[in-house]
């Protein structure tokens, strides 16, 4: 294992989210504050959004084979209403291959009803060593408060001479949780590509 990074996201009337958890009973955290407290919308309180990252690699909780974790204390709990929304692990392994290996992370809010900047998310790019093949990308992502059966769409646009578009529909839906998602996206990288963008 060469790093394993918890990331856990909610909602909440007040300012400010759940930064400490508790890991397997006895382990007491407090995440570092990747994005937020962000306004998203006023329901007559308004209401905020914020994500936390801890690097748990250190902890020793994730080997090589199947690992669990339980997490409690994840409250983001006011007096109106809460939103906890999930916890997932990230974990970067070794496998003696060579993978380019891009993060990014943070807080990005968006719903097709509200104005700018909550109408759409940041597009992020990936930029990376040309091949002659074309390529599979394994796009891993962790979504917060993306109920069953809302719509959703990622796009993800590649350039170079074999370029384009690739939509992929609904792939968000609390996959993982009641509004958590954790999913490991295949996208095509053409031969030649040097460049990725996400949105």
């Amino acid at each position: 294992v060469a790093q394993a990074i918890l990331y856990w996201s909610g909602g909440t009337t007040a300012a400010s989210g759940d930064n400490t958890l508790t890991l397997n009973g006895s382990i007491d955290i407090t995440g570092d504050l990747i994005g937020g407290p962000a306004f998203f919308y006023d329901n007559g309180n308004q209401y905020f959004f914020s994500a936390y990252r801890y690097d748990i690699t250190s902890l020793g909780l994730i080997s090589a084979g199947t690992n669990t974790l339980t997490v409690e204390g994840m409250n983001f709990e006011f007096p109106t209403t809460d939103e906890n929304n999930g916890v997932g692990a990230l974990v970067i392994f070794s496998d003696g291959t060579n993978a380019n290996i891009q993060l990014r992370d943070g807080l990005d809010l968006a719903h097709f009803r509200f104005p700018e900047p909550r109408l759409s998310t940041v597009p992020q790019t990936f930029t990376f060593p040309a091949e002659s093949v074309d390529r599979i990308a394994k796009m891993p992502i962790f979504a917060g408060s993306v109920g069953e059966n809302r719509p959703n769409q990622i796009s993800v646009i590649t350039n170079g001479p074999n370029g384009g578009t690739q939509i992929i529909d609904n792939p968000l839906g609390s996959t993982a949780g009641l509004l958590w998602d954790a999913v490991i996206l295949d996208v095509t990288v053409p031969a030649e590509a040097t460049e990725v963008t996400v949105e």
